[in-house]
């Protein structure tokens, strides 16, 4: 077989509507919220555009979940699966 020859150009804009997107938004959402509950405490779920992409934040929604979170990585093995 021969040497294939082919250039790939790639649509920056395209690219970046497609990264702050509704739809990506859901999928992003939909994450944090699985993230959110595996955790398993009043965590926050806020998704936004960011300057570049659509970006998930979930965060302590009161004082006792940051201190359980703080000590017991809630987030951090909810994230893994664990």
């Amino acid at each position: 077989m021969g040497d294939l020859d082919f250039k790939i150009e790639i649509d920056d804009d395209g690219i970046r509507s497609l990264l702050k997107s509704d739809d990506m938004q859901k999928i992003l959402e939909a994450h944090a919220e699985k993230v959110a509950k595996r955790a398993e405490g009043n965590f926050d779920v806020k998704v936004s555009n960011q300057q570049t992409r659509a970006v998930a934040k979930v965060s302590p929604g009161d004082a006792p979940t940051f201190y359980k979170n703080k000590k017991h990585n809630l987030l951090l093995k909810a994230i893994k699966g664990g």
